[in-house]
C-alpha cells in the first residue's frame, strides 16, 4: 500500500544524464561522487547561500550508481538517502590539508587505498600513500592555483561531516558556518534537472 502511495513521487522524472554516474565499489572517487560534489557546490556557491568555493563529499555515503538517460527521483534517493543539510564553513588551506590527511590515515580498502573524499570541479589533490600518515597530501589546487596554507576558503560539506563524522574531526575547526537548510538530495535533484554529463573521476591522484 505504501509503495503504491509513493510511486508517483518515486517515478517522477527529475532530469537526464548523458551517461551513467557510476559508483566505485571500494569507495574511491567516482562519477557519482563527483556529480554529487558538483551539485553541492552549485547549491551553495552564491554569496547568500554561503559562498562556497569547493565541496567535499564522503564517498562512503554514495550508495549506488545513477543510470543513464531519464533519471527518476527514486534513483537520486537511492544514491543519497540520508537527507543531510549542506553546511558551508571557512577553513584555512592548512585545515583543508589536515582533514584530507585524516581521511587518508584511514584503513585501506580492497583497492589498496583508503576511502576517498570526493572533490567538486576545480579542486584537485594528490596523495602519496608511501609517505607517513599525516604527511601524505603532496599537492592541492583550486581552479589551477595552489592552495595556500594561510589563505581562507569556503568549503561545503554535509552536516554529518561538519560535525566530525567518519572521524574527520578537522571539519569541526570550521568557522563562519552557514546552513540555509539545503538538503543534499535536493541539491542533487536540482543539478540533474539541468541535464548533466557525469564528470570524469580524475580529481584525486594517488601514488604509492
Amino acid at each position: 500500500r505504501y509503495a503504491a502511495a509513493v510511486a508517483p513521487v518515486a517515478n517522477r522524472i527529475i532530469g537526464h544524464l548523458n551517461a551513467a554516474a557510476t559508483r566505485d565499489e571500494n569507495d574511491w572517487e567516482s562519477a557519482a561522487s563527483d556529480l554529487i560534489a558538483d551539485s553541492m557546490l552549485a547549491a551553495t556557491k552564491a554569496p547568500e547561500k554561503g559562498g562556497a568555493q569547493l565541496a567535499l563529499v564522503n564517498v562512503t555515503g554514495v550508495r549506488v550508481a545513477i543510470p543513464a538517460g531519464n533519471v527518476r527521483y527514486a534513483d537520486a534517493f537511492s544514491t543519497m538517502p540520508f537527507g543531510n543539510n549542506l553546511v558551508v564553513m571557512t577553513l584555512s588551506g592548512a585545515q583543508v590539508k589536515n582533514v584530507i590527511e585524516q581521511q587518508f590515515a584511514g584503513p585501506n580498502r580492497a583497492s589498496g587505498r583508503p576511502a576517498a573524499l570526493g572533490p567538486s570541479a576545480g579542486f584537485r589533490y594528490t596523495v602519496d600513500l608511501k609517505r607517513p600518515s599525516g604527511d601524505r597530501v603532496v599537492a592541492m589546487t583550486l581552479n589551477g592555483k595552489a592552495i595556500v596554507p594561510a589563505a581562507r576558503y569556503r568549503v561545503v560539506v554535509n552536516n554529518y561531516l561538519a560535525s566530525g563524522g567518519d572521524s574527520l574531526t578537522g571539519f569541526t575547526a570550521g568557522t563562519d558556518l552557514t546552513d540555509k537548510g539545503i538538503i543534499d538530495l535536493d541539491a542533487l535533484v536540482d543539478w540533474i534537472a539541468k541535464g548533466q554529463t557525469p564528470p570524469k573521476p580524475d580529481r584525486v591522484t594517488v601514488s604509492g
